[in-house]
């Protein structure tokens, strides 16, 4: 099913469930269901967690810009390992996600992640002005005997730029 929770139903309940009103992104309908438990696992700009916290603002900073694409590429140390290399203030996380239509590659996923000073963009950016340049700037000299990242770059064709953002917990 191609649906998210459209809204939740937060005013006093006289039966034992919520009723959560889903939209269909195919059809443009509306469906509603019931359920004892709402669980939002829908993201960081989540429908439920809004609602039932409407007061809660934006997600807040953390200070790093993630940028990531996904390429087909040779396998690195033997095609199912993922690398973490660098430090919190700038690393790279590379990880096989699927087999390729290439023959003897693999979809990779790459995230090159870097702290920034000041305000992060407020959401995501498709291929920004100058993004390979950033973050061959940032990454250029990242070659290991196993992982040319600069080689990784340079094959993206697409890179999305994202501010890495978290909320704190609820209270319960």
């Amino acid at each position: 099913m191609s649906a998210a929770v459209w809204s939740l139903n937060t005013s006093p309940r006289t039966i034992p469930a919520w009723p959560l009103l889903f939209l269909d992104r195919r059809s443009g309908k509306t469906v509603t269901e019931a359920t004892d438990v709402p669980i939002g696992a829908d993201g960081i700009h989540s429908t439920v967690r809004r609602q039932l916290y409407p007061n809660e603002g934006e997600p807040r900073f953390g200070g790093q810009i993630l940028w990531r694409f996904a390429i087909e590429s040779e396998p690195f140390l033997g095609g199912n390992s993922q690398v973490i290399c660098g430090h919190f203030r700038q690393r790279i996380i590379v990880y096989p996600i699927g087999r390729s239509a290439r023959n003897g590659e693999l979809e990779t996923n790459c995230i090159c992640q870097i702290a920034v000073p000041g305000m992060a963009p407020a959401s995501r950016r498709l291929e920004p002005p100058g993004i390979e340049e950033t973050v061959l700037a940032a990454f250029g000299a990242w070659k290991y005997p196993w992982l040319d990242m600069p080689a990784l770059i340079a094959r993206a064709a697409e890179i999305f730029e994202f501010p890495l953002v978290d909320r704190d917990p609820v209270e319960t």
